[in-house]
C-alpha cells in the first residue's frame, strides 16, 4: 500500500459516503439513502449510521446593557450570541457490513424526526438549524461521513 493510501485509510479516504434526506416533517418518518463508494481495498463497516442534530441560535448584534449599579452613565451596547443543540439522535442503519473494493453500495431506511425541536427558521436574531450526517464506524480508522448537511424540517 502506497503512503498516500495509508493515508486516506487512517482519514477515513477509503470511502465516500453520501446522504439523502426525503421529507423531514417534526413527528414523522423521513427516509434516509446512504451512498457508500469505496476506493482500491475493501472496507469493513462495524455499522453504517445517520446522526441528526437541531441547533438553536440567537444573534442580538446591538442589546442595550444597562450600566452596573452605582457607575455613572446610561448604558453600553453589546453584542449577544449564544447557541444550543436541542435535538441530538443517531441512528442505525445497518451493521456488520462488508463492501467490496471498487464498489458502491446503497443503504435505505427511516428516521424518526422528533416533534421536540421547532421547524427550520432562519429570522434576524435567530435560527433553527437542522443538520444531519452518514457515516461508517471502521476500525483503525477516522469514520469516513458525508459531513453535516443542512436540512430543513417542517
Amino acid at each position: 500500500m502506497s503512503i498516500l493510501g495509508a493515508l486516506r485509510r487512517v482519514t477515513g479516504g477509503a470511502a465516500e459516503v453520501d446522504l439523502t434526506i426525503g421529507e423531514a416533517k417534526r413527528g414523522s418518518k423521513a427516509k434516509v439513502t446512504v451512498d457508500v463508494h469505496v476506493g482500491s481495498a475493501a472496507v469493513k463497516a462495524k455499522r453504517i449510521y445517520v446522526r441528526l442534530q437541531a441547533t438553536e441560535t440567537v444573534d442580538i448584534p446591538r442589546f442595550s446593557v444597562p450600566a452596573p449599579v452605582g457607575q455613572s452613565g446610561g448604558s453600553q451596547t453589546v453584542r449577544v450570541q449564544e447557541s444550543e443543540t436541542v435535538v441530538s439522535q443517531e441512528f442505525l442503519i445497518a451493521e456488520g457490513q462488508e463492501i467490496p473494493a471498487g464498489s458502491t453500495q446503497q443503504f435505505t431506511a427511516e428516521i424518526d424526526i422528533p416533534s421536540t425541536g421547532l421547524p427550520t427558521l432562519i429570522g434576524k436574531i435567530i435560527a433553527v438549524k437542522w443538520q444531519a450526517l452518514a457515516g461508517l464506524d471502521v476500525a483503525w480508522s477516522t469514520d469516513p461521513s458525508s459531513g453535516w448537511k443542512e436540512i430543513t424540517v417542517t
